[in-house]
């Protein structure tokens, strides 16, 4: 392995800062409620934080639960 130089390595935690700072720009951006990204969950009502800055919230609509029906029991063969 090469040595690197303190201007690589400056290289390499500006690149890693900038994607996790865009990362997190996206998510405060977004309008979900649930956000679960690299092993860490989040739970978050959009519409306070917009209100807070005085902004419109553009909601995504819900889809529906469907409701599946349970498998009948297989008859069982009796010898």
């Amino acid at each position: 392995m090469e040595p690197y130089s303190i201007n690589e390595l400056g290289g390499l935690i500006t690149v890693v800062a900038g994607a996790v700072a865009t990362v997190l720009f996206a998510l405060q951006k977004s309008s979900c409620t649930d956000i679960r990204c690299c092993g860490l969950a989040c739970r978050r009502d959009p519409a306070l934080i917009a209100a807070a800055r005085d902004e419109k919230v553009v909601t995504p609509p819900q889809r529906p639960r469907e409701s599946v029906p349970e498998p009948e029991p297989e008859p069982v063969a009796r010898p």
